[in-house]
């Protein structure tokens, strides 16, 4: 089995201001998401807003967690893993430079290096 993690940015709640409305009472782009502020309503991301996308979840932190949930409905159990990093939107860097990011990558190389390591040292 393979061991996979996705890595959802606590603050990638925008919506890429789908609906035109650039007020700052915009119900669709939440107070968290990471660019608001740039402009009224939330700032292109990029963001799939088609009807298919949108039936996801309307924001990718909340599709990433919609995800998960189907994923241990179908299966019955848990199969991967889902972090989410605090304080982060839709930013790689970010997201790969945070402490869940930087595990999600290397905690499992930095395991079997330890136990490398303690076999040859009798540990």
């Amino acid at each position: 089995a393979r061991d996979v993690i996705y890595l959802v940015g606590e603050n990638d709640t925008c919506s890429d201001d789908m609906l035109g409305m650039k007020s700052p009472e915009n119900p669709i782009c939440l107070s968290s998401c990471w660019t608001k502020g740039f402009e009224l309503g939330c700032h292109r991301t990029m963001m799939d807003v088609r009807c298919p996308a949108m039936l996801q979840g309307p924001n990718r932190n909340q599709r990433g967690r919609n995800y998960m949930k189907h994923l241990e409905n179908f299966f019955g159990r848990s199969v991967h893993r889902l972090f989410i990093v605090p304080g982060v939107g839709h930013q790689a860097g970010a997201i790969f430079q945070s402490k869940e990011g930087v595990n999600a990558l290397f905690a499992r190389q930095v395991e079997l290096l330890n136990s490398s390591n303690n076999a040859e040292t009798g540990l």
